[in-house]
């Protein structure tokens, strides 16, 4: 069982990150005007997208949560089985949650509650609550089920490996880092 609290698993931070993951398209939005000739400063944002999200609370039960349609029955038993099964072996003191993006239009004939999605990610926070890497995967789901829990399980293991390879590699030290989740401020906004 994974040990991050239940107040630290569905916050605004991960919410606003989960649309984000989910988003398709950007657009271009004025973030100022230039001093001398008041010309406008485009930048390019993304356009928050609709999301559905798989995450294990505290007392083992999944949790559904987003601002897309239901997830349909398929996909949502197989992200509760492997939230629970990364949660149970492979948590490293944090969660794993499934991200599903790209609703598909709803079909004129309704067999199942609930849409497919497009394209999904496997997320993993760290104890205080902040999503430290995704692993995307943009191939039908049905070759995801195909190859098996186990063949996902060794992704998101080697995926842990990778994480903990880089962040050795950086050699971080105290002040370098900071805890979103809890609400510090990076170290490049805190003024001395």
């Amino acid at each position: 069982m994974h040990r991050v609290h239940d107040r630290a698993l569905i916050t605004e931070e991960l919410l606003a990150r989960l649309a984000n993951e989910a988003s398709l398209r950007t657009e271009e939005v004025v973030t100022g005007y230039t001093a001398k000739r008041h010309q406008p400063i485009k930048e390019k944002r993304l356009v928050p997208g609709p999301f559905r999200a798989v995450i294990q609370a505290e007392n083992g039960l999944a949790m559904e949560f987003g601002t897309g349609p239901q997830l349909c029955m398929v996909q949502r038993m197989v992200a509760e089985d492997m939230v629970g099964a990364l949660n149970k072996h492979l948590h490293h003191d944090g969660c794993w949650l499934f991200n599903f993006a790209a609703p598909e239009p709803k079909p004129e004939i309704v067999v199942e509650d609930g849409r497919r999605y497009g394209r999904f990610a496997i997320l993993w926070m760290d104890e205080d609550g902040d999503i430290q890497f995704a692993i995307d995967c943009e191939r039908p789901f049905e070759k995801t089920i195909e190859e098996g829990p186990d063949a996902l399980i060794e992704k998101c293991a080697k995926a842990f490996q990778w994480w903990q390879m880089q962040r050795e590699w950086l050699e971080l030290r105290p002040g370098e880092t900071y805890k979103r989740a809890l609400g510090e401020r990076a170290p490049s906004q805190t003024r001395h």
